[in-house]
């Protein structure tokens, strides 16, 4: 998959989770979670954080996210309109820095829409990461192309099109679809 081009399949995530490639539901998870793993050798990980919005509310907010893969991490963190990109252990000026920017030799590759804080980091393996802040409010998505057919985990499903078996634990047991909101909850806290 050459870099800089549409993924094949797009995700959204900010208060709503999009899983497999048929259903949706609303997650409202408080702490850090995988988003998408691959399951290959080359091993990339999309994880993002959801902390409460506000102090007067149990809704939670989507503050971060990180592709972590061939031994380099981009990570993107919002607070208020402000995006801070961290690329390894160094952070990036966005206003000054060229896009896109790469680590790896191209395996990561972070990509800016000119004068927005939209964002996607690409990968050498098809997944990438889409990263946009708008009014003070975080929305992710996730792409992957169709090499990476049944070979995901995490929220985003394995992405072999069938929902029956997305909500699959890190232990390999399925959670049957339809699934109740206490079995998505209890899920969800196994992508941590």
């Amino acid at each position: 998959m050459s870099h800089h081009s549409r993924s094949s399949l797009s995700r959204v995530l900010g208060s709503s989770a999009n899983l497999g490639c048929f259903f949706r539901f609303e997650f409202n998870g408080l702490g850090e979670f995988t988003i998408a793993q691959t399951t290959d050798s080359d091993a990339v990980e999309i994880q993002a954080r959801f902390e409460k919005c506000n102090a007067n509310t149990d809704a939670t907010c989507t503050t971060a996210a990180a592709v972590k893969g061939y031994g380099h991490t981009m990570r993107l963190y919002s607070s208020g309109n402000t995006v801070t990109v961290r690329v390894d252990s160094n952070t990036i000026n966005i206003d000054s820095t060229q896009f896109p920017y790469s680590v790896g030799g191209g395996e990561l590759v972070l990509l800016r829409d000119s004068g927005t804080l939209n964002f996607e980091i690409q990968t050498q393996n098809g997944l990438s990461l889409q990263y946009r802040l708008q009014e003070g409010f975080t929305m992710i998505g996730v792409g992957a192309g169709n090499n990476l057919k049944g070979k995901l985990k995490g929220f985003y499903g394995n992405f072999d099109g069938l929902r029956a078996n997305d909500f699959e634990t890190n232990t390999g047991t399925v959670i049957n679809f339809p699934a109740t909101a206490v079995e998505i909850f209890s899920w969800g806290q196994t992508c941590k």
